[in-house]
């Protein structure tokens, strides 16, 4: 997705979906696993996290063309993941 379409109308939906240098960004987090075995052969592992990630500041864009404009960035979400893992060695 172009950032101007052909008319010249800003096209601005996209440019909130990355950050750098915005302002103040906070992430708080915790991730826990364990690796075990079940027989000689047979590993597992089984882990998760879990964050809070928070972004506050202004994001401002400078387009070639000479055009600046300001957003305001005041985000926070919760981001997860599971992960398990079974092995089994053949030798």
């Amino acid at each position: 997705m172009c950032c101007y379409e052909n008319n010249g109308v800003m096209l601005d939906s996209n440019l909130n979906s990355a950050y750098t240098n915005v302002g103040k960004i906070r992430i708080l987090g915790l991730e826990v696993w364990t690796q075990f075995s079940t027989t000689k052969n047979w590993s597992n592992f089984i882990g998760a996290n879990m964050y809070n990630y928070a972004t506050n500041g202004v994001f401002v864009f400078r387009h070639r063309d000479g055009i600046t404009k300001p957003y305001d960035v005041n985000s926070s979400n919760i981001k997860y993941s599971v992960n398990i893992n079974f092995t089994y060695s053949f030798w």
